[in-house]
């Protein structure tokens, strides 16, 4: 072999130690970078030479080492679980959040509309003790107005999270249009780099990162193609494939709002948009039936009872409540006189006012009163927010599981890249050693020989 080969196999022995202190620099200087996969370089022997025919023991010689690629060392296995629970948490957390706007809302009703209702009916006990006085009869109309307005707040305040949870799905389709676009033009940046022979390592992280976000919002599926480019779809709907992506967008609102394609195909979302989508379409239109129905049990039986009763001006009681359900509930347009206390006519009979005031332990909304019936309702509701905030609870620690196992498989391990760092300086320093080594033979050879 000549010093010459010598000093080709010295070069590439250099050039592979630099290209792994490289890589392994990379490693660190990424180690806190959300979605790096950690990298490795992969090397291999250089082409040997060919031995000279009849030389006896001179068989094919080394000629160094080769610099093969830079590896991403990345778990798929682990990005399935990871991403299969990313949907599932953000789902749950998403329903969660939803459901605790409700009930931040609706806590004035839990604490304030029974309270209301205790307040309306302690009006007729005392109106029914002195009929003819008008502080009683004021007492009565102002606590009623307090009542509907009480109810009719929690209505609005439903449609208020009804609303900004909307604009939460519009704000997330939005992200998540421009997320299905980047994949696929990153989609087209990588397979140009792999053809050209690079190995585009940081932008598959790019990719893989935007994947896992399209996950989280959607709860869609990804896979592989036959040409290694990642496709989503969602409940067998492509929102990319083929080089192309879907456009996203949100129809209607309340329990009629819808997630489709731009050609019109409906979609049915996990993740965030799944569960912000499932608190708007289901749970507050079911609230929202549920108040309605309270509110026309409270205004149909305090009508028919007033309606039995006689005012001062010895006509029957008019419409106490007007409305037809929680978000128009108001109190009518009365007059102290027409307050109908009476049941006989006389101004001194109390006995209307009495009957009014039974409501308190009247069975009205199926075996309960309506006050017990107000505060089962809010009991419900907090009820629905407990057992979301620890079915998302239990999505996190899952979620939690798998990020710290594909944590382990792709991310960087500091000790382990300063270990190799230490590694590939000794075996740089072994390489120019080799150098230094054959440029003294060849030193020795071309000047010394001639003395």
């Amino acid at each position: 072999m000549s010093s010459f080969s010598s000093l080709g196999i010295g070069v590439s022995a250099l050039t592979a130690a630099q290209r792994a202190v490289e890589t392994a620099a990379h490693n660190v200087a990424n180690a806190g970078t959300a979605g790096y996969t950690r990298q490795r370089l992969a090397v291999q022997t250089a082409t040997p030479t060919p031995g000279t025919a009849g030389l006896r023991g001179d068989g094919m010689r080394g000629t160094g080492v080769t610099v093969v690629s830079i590896e991403r060392l990345r778990d798929r296995l682990a990005d399935v679980s990871f991403r299969s629970e990313t949907g599932v948490e953000a789902a749950a957390s998403a329903r969660a959040e939803g459901l605790s706007r409700t009930e931040s809302v609706l806590g004035p009703y839990g604490s304030g509309t029974p309270e209301a209702l205790t307040r309306f009916l302690g009006a007729w006990d005392g109106l029914s003790l002195n009929p003819s006085d008008g502080a009683a009869r004021s007492t009565v109309l102002s606590t009623g107005e307090g009542l509907a307005d009480s109810v009719r707040a929690s209505a609005e305040g439903l449609d208020a999270v009804s609303a900004e949870l909307t604009t939460r799905v519009d704000d997330n389709l939005g992200e998540l249009n421009g997320l299905l676009s980047h994949v696929v033009e990153l989609n087209k940046t990588v397979k140009r780099a792999e053809i050209g022979g690079s190995e585009p390592n940081d932008l598959l992280d790019e990719r893989d990162t935007a994947l896992d976000r399209i996950v989280a919002l959607t709860g869609a599926t990804v896979s592989l193609d036959d040409a290694g480019m990642p496709q989503v779809h969602l409940g067998g709907v492509p929102l990319v494939a083929g080089g192309t992506a879907a456009k996203l967008q949100r129809t209607g609102t309340g329990d009629t709002v819808q997630l489709q394609t731009a050609d019109g195909t409906a979609l049915a979302p996990g993740g965030l948009l799944g569960g912000y989508l499932s608190v708007v379409k289901s749970d507050i239109p079911e609230l929202s039936q549920q108040l309605d129905g309270l509110a026309n049990a409270l205004r149909t039986r305090v009508n028919d009872l007033h309606a039995q009763s006689t005012d001062l001006n010895g006509e029957a009681g008019a419409e106490m409540f007007t409305g037809t359900g929680a978000h128009d509930l108001r109190l009518g347009n009365l007059t102290e006189s027409q307050v109908a206390a009476s049941r006989t006519g006389k101004v001194a009979d109390g006995e209307g006012a009495l009957a009014m005031s039974a409501l308190r332990t009247e069975p009205l909304v199926g075996s309960q009163p309506l006050g017990a019936a107000m505060r089962a309702f809010a009991a419900k509701v907090g009820q629905s927010v407990t057992d979301a905030t620890r079915n998302a609870t239990t999505a996190k620690s899952g979620l939690d599981a798998a990020a710290l196992t594909r944590a382990s498989s792709n991310g960087v391990n500091v000790d382990e890249e300063m270990v190799d760092l230490v590694k590939y300086q000794h075996a740089y320093s072994a390489a120019s050693r080799v150098i230094t080594v054959v440029d003294e033979m060849l030193d020795k050879i071309i000047n010394g020989m001639g003395h």
